[in-house]
């Protein structure tokens, strides 16, 4: 199993879909949960990294202070870009 944060942060998108396909032959190994989230993380799939790491919550995993913090920080950031992307399109939207 994968180990090294490192090697998440290094291959992004391949890591995660690696992961993915981990995580349908062992649904309930929480470490592979863990890191699917990691490498969602490190590539931008913020949905990807919220629904992973909320599985890894369900899964009991270790550390679970942390992965929370992550799931508020990332909420936080999808909520910014929903807020920035329905104001640009107020922008577009607006007639002078």
């Amino acid at each position: 199993m994968l180990r090294s944060g490192s090697f998440i942060q290094s291959t992004g998108d391949g890591a995660a879909e690696t992961l993915r396909q981990a995580r349908a032959l062992q649904p309930q190994d929480p470490q592979t949960a863990f890191f699917l989230g990691r490498a969602c993380d490190a590539s931008g799939d913020i949905e990807g990294a919220l629904e992973a790491y909320t599985v890894y919550l369900s899964l009991d995993g270790k550390g679970k202070a942390e992965v929370r913090a992550r799931i508020q920080a990332l909420s936080i950031t999808r909520a910014t870009r929903e807020i920035r992307d329905a104001l640009a399109a107020e922008d577009r939207l607006r007639v002078d």
